[in-house]
């Protein structure tokens, strides 16, 4: 996040607030119902992924999450880091991965 990402006019995150804000963002993942991520774009070499990009809901709580721990200016850096990298396999986008399971038949 530090080098792919101009944080202007905040400075750029310390290590420990990288890690708290991805703890976050994988918390709040783990809640999204799949069947609600609706997929923005397939993947050009696998067929069973596919990209979602974040509902303005999902932002809005990451960043709600993110108060209190991060000044107002980190806030706004972070918010513009999300939406400007949760487009189709970006880093923030979710990948949705197909799960086939193939079962045999009792005989």
């Amino acid at each position: 996040m530090k080098l792919h990402f101009c944080w202007s006019p905040a400075e750029p995150l310390a290590d420990e607030k990288i890690n708290y804000f991805v703890s976050l963002f994988r918390e709040i993942v783990n809640h999204i119902d799949p069947a609600s991520a609706h997929a923005s774009q397939r993947s050009d070499v696998d067929e069973n992924i596919s990209y979602s990009q974040l509902d303005s809901a999902i932002v809005e709580t990451l960043i709600a999450s993110c108060e209190g721990y991060f000044l107002p200016v980190e806030l706004a850096s972070l918010r513009s880091f999300v939406e400007t990298h949760s487009d189709s396999g970006n880093v923030m986008a979710l990948v949705k991965r197909r799960a086939v399971i193939v079962e045999q038949r009792p005989q």
